[in-house]
C-alpha cells in the first residue's frame, strides 16, 4: 500500500491578491461657486458635468472614477498571477461632503468679463480663507455628536478607558469652535507626542490598537524586481520590518 500523503501535500498554494480591498482612493473638489471646480472635474475624468460661466451651474454633485496607470502594479499581477485584482483608480467627486481627508482646492486667480465671481472680485486670498472657514464651520457639525457620544460613555457612564479621548476631543471642540482654529493647526498634536512609538501613538487612538499592533515586512519594490523573489531579497538583506 502506498504511503499517504500528508495533509495538504496535494493542495496548491494559494495564488496572492493583487489590488485594494474595498473602495478607492476618494478625492474631493473644493471651491467657491464659478471658479471652475466643474471644468477642473471634467479634464480629470473625462466627463461632460455641466460647466457654464455662471453661479451655481451644479448643483447636483458629480462623481467619476479615473483608473491610475502603474508599471509596477502591471509588473507584480504578470509576476504573482493572481486569480483576480482590482484596478488602481481615484474616485474624484465634484463636492466634498462624500470624501473623508483628500480634497483638490479649486481658487479662481484670473480676470475674464465673461465668468461671473460670487464675491465680486478676484481675490485668491480671501477666497482661501472663505473656504477655510466652510471647513472649520464643517468640522463643528462633526464634533459635536463625537463629545456627545463620548459624553455619555466616558462621563456619565464611567468608562474610564474612553476618559482621555473625552478629554481629548473637549479640548480640540475649545480650538475649534471656541478659538476658530482650525483642527490641523492644534498645538498638543506632536508636542507630547515626541519619542512614542508606533505601538503606543496607536494605542493613543485606541487601546485595541496597541494591544494588537501589525508590524509590517516590506521591501522596495526595485529591489524585488532587480533581485527576482522576495526569499533573494531577504539574502540580500534589503528586507526589513517596520
Amino acid at each position: 500500500m502506498a504511503p499517504k500523503k500528508g495533509k495538504g501535500e496535494d493542495a496548491t498554494k494559494p495564488l496572492p491578491l493583487i489590488g485594494r480591498f474595498g473602495t478607492s482612493l476618494k478625492i474631493g473638489v473644493v471651491g467657491l461657486p464659478n471658479v471652475g471646480k466643474s471644468t477642473f472635474f471634467n479634464v480629470l475624468t473625462k466627463s461632460q458635468a455641466a460647466a457654464e460661466h455662471f453661479p451655481f451651474c451644479t448643483t447636483d454633485p458629480n462623481e467619476s472614477r479615473v483608473p491610475i496607470p502603474d508599471e509596477r502594479y502591471d509588473f507584480l499581477c504578470q509576476f504573482h498571477k493572481p486569480p483576480r485584482y482590482g484596478v488602481s483608480s481615484f474616485t474624484y467627486y465634484s463636492h466634498f461632503r462624500s470624501v473623508v481627508a483628500d480634497g483638490l482646492l479649486a481658487i479662481g486667480a484670473f480676470e475674464d468679463k465673461d465668468i461671473i465671481h460670487v464675491e465680486g472680485t478676484v481675490d485668491p486670498v480671501r477666497d482661501m480663507e472663505i473656504i477655510h472657514e466652510e471647513l472649520r464651520l464643517k468640522d463643528e457639525e462633526m464634533i459635536g455628536p463625537i463629545i456627545d457620544k463620548l459624553e455619555k460613555t466616558a462621563i456619565r457612564g464611567g468608562d474610564k478607558k474612553l476618559k482621555p479621548e473625552y478629554d481629548v476631543m473637549c479640548k480640540i471642540k475649545s480650538w475649534v469652535m471656541d478659538e476658530k482654529k482650525h483642527v490641523r493647526y492644534y498645538h498638543d498634536w506632536n508636542d507630547k507626542e515626541k519619542g512614542t512609538k508606533a505601538p503606543q501613538a496607536a494605542g493613543k487612538i485606541h487601546t485595541d490598537f496597541e494591544k494588537g499592533f501589525i508590524m509590517a515586512e516590506v521591501m522596495k519594490f526595485r529591489d524585488f524586481k532587480e533581485e527576482g523573489s522576495e526569499n533573494t531579497v531577504k539574502a540580500a538583506g534589503k528586507y526589513r520590518q517596520q
